[in-house]
């Protein structure tokens, strides 16, 4: 294919794509595969000859320089200099061999290329760029190590526990947490913060609970179990626990173990976790000033994985057995096939489910005496949740991450698949396969092979740096704000910027409504998907009593459960919104005390809420229907993966939202219609679960 096809075939896919997903959205995924579609893919140095001259005459750059106060003389001048200057490697942040391996890598070029450009500019003209260079000095987050004197006045001791799922090296950090004085577990659920809390408790060691909305504190206490995001920074301790490390990679929430891992202020910092951690945290040690000790772990129980799929066949599971998918849809589809062509009966586990019900369907599932034998679940199995696996069966291995159809990455097929046997239980050996035979290359692939390292930590703009930015642009509003931050931000090479998106999209919704800058940012840190039509409603009502300075009660804000239990699919997905609604409410009032007084209405209806729900899916039927034509649903909708403070997607799921779809024995199944997502220029559909088996 030749330069000009790239150029003209590679943004009309891009655009048409970008603008259908985003509908509704902030737009901050429409801006970066804008510049995108003005920019053809190099493959060599000519290639990147072009596509520094697109950057140059592309609007989205010129518009990003004016908005910075530069000039359009100057942007013209300094864009053709730029691009000599890069092509005869003659800048030292920006070497012509790293500028051919992040163009032709990374999908976001402009957070490589603008930066530079911006610094370049800097150098160039001093004088004409005055704004731009105040606005660079605030969002320099080059040594972030040093945001933390009393940690870096610390001598501290970093002791890693690294080894695969079910090796016990969270168990050997946790009896140094007993042991000691004062400590604190930081985990990625507060599932798993609750844990912590309970069992220590239990085994007479006190402990306080600390997260994004529930705080449990006693006297004279001083170990506490908590959310990574709430870790405390400016308490002292003998030992803090950071539990799985390596997610100080991941593009949303890496930023929360980053700032654990800098800024903790305890003498002994343990790191659990994989071991695709171990040569960034020995980088980040080296800024930090702390010393090193590794331990390596084995698993405690042999994981094997069979030579043969499943054929397709449902008859061939056993008890035990957990079958992995990743759409609700296609939980609840597999369920019901289950249930209808064996004798045995299905527990479920997904994101959007509130821990507390997760926590119930694994007690099902784990009973010996349970009627639950099997499982299907989502990813949301990775981590947090004991469960007696005896195999673990991928009915596919891709799943959809809110723009295409993708392939498990290996980290993430071998968190799931050590799942599978557990130490001490009726299942000492953990086995794995796939249900359909075209899947096992590919698990076999990921299975034996290392998974790739984590080469960079996430960060995260502070209050204090958005607020210098709304002094220098006193008319930009909080999501331009962010837009401007991610422009301008200057990074060291072992971090990176995370995904800003779900800040913009909740800024874009609560703007109106003229809240100060700083209420605004904690509104738009608080755990809402607000591509959920129901959650977004109630982030508005909040929103809006806050700005107006009355208490929001929660009768009055429309928050009235439903007194029935959920019998089909839409009626158990409509009160899982309630619950993000009450959990929504609950985080605020835990930050704005005076306005979200209704704490204790809000925990009872949590329960009630809960309750409802792990009955509705005990009690879950399928509906009747006419046949009918099935349809194509226009419309993807959200489902966030329960991540407590930031809410991590599990991914924009194929299904979640759309047209019923009427299977061929006229059974309505309460999921939507399949939908088409455009993969590679082409249209691909996805079969669900129930079309399949």
């Amino acid at each position: 294919m030749t330069m000009t096809e790239l150029t003209i075939e590679y943004p009309k896919l891009t655009l048409q794509k970008t603008q259908e997903s985003r509908k509704g959205g902030s737009g901050s995924t429409w801006r970066h595969q804008q510049l995108h579609a003005d920019l053809p893919m190099p493959r060599n140095d000519g290639h990147l000859s072009v596509y520094l001259t697109y950057f140059a005459k592309s609007p989205f750059i010129q518009k990003k320089c004016l908005g910075m106060g530069i000039s359009a003389d100057v942007v013209e001048e300094g864009t053709v200099e730029f691009k000599e200057a890069v092509l005869a490697n003659e800048l030292d942040y920006l070497t012509l061999e790293d500028a051919m391996q992040h163009v032709i890598a990374n999908t976001q070029m402009e957070r490589v290329l603008l930066p530079s450009f911006f610094k370049f500019l800097r150098e160039r003209y001093p004088e004409s760029v005055q704004t731009l260079e105040a606005l660079t000095s605030f969002s320099d987050l080059t040594s972030p190590a040093e945001w933390y004197p009393a940690a870096r006045a610390m001598q501290r001791k970093i002791i890693m526990h690294l080894g695969p799922t079910n090796s016990g090296k969270t168990y050997a950090a946790l009896r140094r947490f007993e042991e000691c004085d004062t400590a604190i577990y930081c985990g990625p659920l507060r599932l798993l913060a609750h844990e912590v809390y309970e069992r220590s408790n239990s085994a007479g060691v006190p402990c306080n609970l600390l997260t994004g909305e529930e705080r449990r504190e006693s006297d004279g206490v001083f170990k506490w179990a908590s959310t990574v995001e709430m870790a405390p920074m400016q308490r002292e301790f003998d030992v803090a626990v950071i539990d799985e490390i390596q997610m100080i990679g991941d593009r949303q929430r890496g930023w929360a173990w980053t700032n654990a891992l800098l800024g903790l202020q305890a003498k002994e910092i343990h790191l659990c976790g994989e071991a695709t951690a171990l040569n960034l945290v020995k980088q980040l040690a080296k800024t930090t000033g702390d010393t090193i000790e590794i331990n390596n772990y084995n698993r405690l129980t042999p994981l094997k994985l069979m030579n043969d799929s499943l054929d397709g066949e449902l008859k061939n599971l056993k008890p035990g057995d957990c079958v992995v998918t990743f759409s609700r849809a296609d939980i609840f589809a597999m369920k019901r096939a289950i249930e209808g062509k064996t004798k045995l009966r299905a527990a479920v586990i997904y994101g959007s489910l509130p821990p507390e019900t997760r926590s119930e369907q694994a007690k099902l599932f784990n009973r010996p005496d349970s009627d639950y034998e099997v499982l299907v679940a989502s990813d949301a199995i990775g981590m947090g949740l004991n469960l007696n696996i005896r195999r673990v069966v991928f009915e596919r291995l891709e799943k959809f991450d809110g723009r295409s159809v993708t392939d498990l990455s290996v980290s993430q097929v071998k968190q799931i698949a050590g799942r599978a046997g557990r130490f001490r239980t009726q299942y000492p050996e953990g086995f794995v396969t796939t249900l359909d035979r075209r899947d096992l290359p590919f698990l076999r692939r990921c299975m034996t092979i290392d998974a790739p390292r984590v080469l960079a930590a996430g960060l995260h703009p502070t209050l204090e740096q958005v607020e210098s930015f709304g002094k220098m642009l006193p008319n930009e509003t909080l999501s331009g704000l962010l837009t401007k931050f991610e422009d301008v931000a200057r990074l060291g090479g072992n971090f990176f910027l995370c995904n800003l998106n779900s800040l913009h999209e909740i800024a874009d919704l609560i703007q109106p409504l003229g809240l100060p800058l700083r209420d605004q940012f904690t509104f738009v840190l608080a755990p809402a998907n607000v591509r959920e039509p129901y959650v977004a409603a109630a982030m508005l009502r909040f929103a809006r009593a806050h700005a107006m300075g009355r208490e929001a009660r929660l009768h009055e804000e429309g928050m009235t459960l439903p007194k029935q239990i959920p019998e089909t699919m839409e009626a158990l997905r409509e009160m899982e919104s309630y619950h993000r609604a009450i959990i929504l409410y609950l985080w605020l009032g835990m930050r704005f005390p005076e306005t979200f007084t209704d704490l204790e209405t809000a925990s009872h209806l949590k329960r009630q809420c809960e309750d409802l729900i792990n009955r509705g899916l005990m009690n879950i039927k399928w509906l009747k229907r006419s046949k009918k034509k099935k349809q194509k649903a226009a419309y993807i909708g959200a489902e966030g993966e329960e991540m407590d403070d930031v809410e991590a997607a599990e991914g924009i799921e194929v299904g979640t939202e759309g047209v019923g779809v009427a299977s061929s024995d006229g059974l309505d199944l309460g999921i939507p219609a399949p939908v088409v997502v455009e993969e590679g220029g082409e249209a691909v559909h996805r079969v669900p679960a129930e079309e399949r088996y």
